[in-house]
């Protein structure tokens, strides 16, 4: 099949998978529950929903900042109006084809900044990798400091639930050992898959140990940190400020955002764009937790990944136009 092809197939499949989520949400909802999500939209705060807005585009600039300072050891130096919007760039680039964002911002760097693509990329994976490490912290974190919220959540609408249809249902256990010979069936696959593909795993691990050298080497490692640190703080705060900006669900807690964030990632996991329909699915479950309704839960959803994803849209496109134009003497004296 003709490379554009696929790649054109790929986008309508993972843009129908996240519209068909999205409509199979509204679907399950009440008229009220659907009331009650316009309603919180409506009224909405546009102030803090600015606010959020400033806070995401500054967690990119941060971290634009922080790759900067991973190239550094290996002997580059962009400048930081490169570096931030070949992120912005990488991340539009995810909203359009999933997984897509690390290979593009590497290439706009390469190309304005001349630095070699396989040494770029390293740090690129290196930096995701330490981002997921932080991830799992977080929500180790957060279910410890909720505990017995999510053990509450859980027993009650899937523990019970199972339980209660184990003892009704002879069926059930059938089902579950089918299920499981399946699961086997498809890892076996996944694994002999990967097996197979030994050159790109040590084309990944080559790129990854560049990367890793790249954070040991740092003679400002205090300052990596401290830019993670950042990063991270920016998230959480975007995600509180969409909890302010819907009325009912104002008078939640920090707290309740870093559950929001730690949970609500999950949803970025399934590949369509931008997490359509995964994050949409799995925030409202999340404010089930501090009673929040569905509806309301929903509306929150949209006002969180809407901010993040127009933030995206607008640093995106922005950069494609004036990051040539930043570039218009260089590219001259190259040519």
């Amino acid at each position: 099949m003709n490379k554009r092809i696929k790649t054109i197939l790929q986008f309508f499949i993972f843009l129908l998978l996240g519209i068909g989520i999205v409509w199979w949400i509204f679907h399950r909802m009440s008229d009220e529950q659907l009331a009650q999500c316009k309603n919180a939209l409506l009224n909405a705060n546009p102030y803090l929903i600015a606010a959020a807005f400033a806070c995401g585009l500054l967690a990119h600039f941060i971290r634009a900042l922080r790759w900067k300072l991973l190239m550094e050891p290996l002997g580059y130096h962009p400048k930081i109006a490169n570096t931030y919007a070949a992120v912005l760039i990488g991340y539009l680039a995810n909203l359009a084809f999933p997984r897509l964002g690390e290979v593009t911002r590497c290439g706009v760097l390469t190309k304005y900044e001349e630095i070699p693509f396989e040494k770029n990329f390293g740090t690129v994976i290196a930096e995701r990798i330490f981002d997921t490490l932080c991830w799992l912290v977080l929500v180790v974190i957060t279910v410890l400091i909720e505990f017995d919220r999510i053990y509450a959540y859980f027993k009650t609408t899937i523990i019970d639930t199972i339980v209660m249809k184990w003892q009704n249902s002879s069926n059930l256990k059938w089902l579950l050992v089918v299920g499981f010979i399946i699961a086997c069936v498809i890892g076996f696959i996944f694994i002999k898959k990967v097996l197979s593909r030994n050159e790109k795993i040590k084309s990944f691990i080559e790129g990854l140990t560049s990367g890793l050298k790249a954070i040991l080497n740092l003679k400002k490692k205090s300052t990596f940190f401290l830019y993670t640190i950042l990063i991270w703080g920016c998230y959480s705060f975007t995600q509180y400020l969409g909890l302010l900006c819907v009325q009912e669900t104002s008078h939640l807690t920090f707290w309740a955002a870093l559950t929001c964030m730690s949970f609500g990632s999950f949803g970025f996991v399934l590949p369509t764009q931008g997490g359509l329909g995964g994050y949409h699915a799995i925030i409202p479950q999340v404010l089930k937790l501090y009673n929040i309704p569905e509806g309301i839960g929903l509306a929150s959803a949209w006002v969180n990944w809407g901010v993040q994803q127009i933030a995206v849209v607008v640093g995106g496109f922005l950069s494609f136009i004036f990051l040539p134009i930043f570039n218009k003497n260089k590219q001259d004296v190259g040519a």
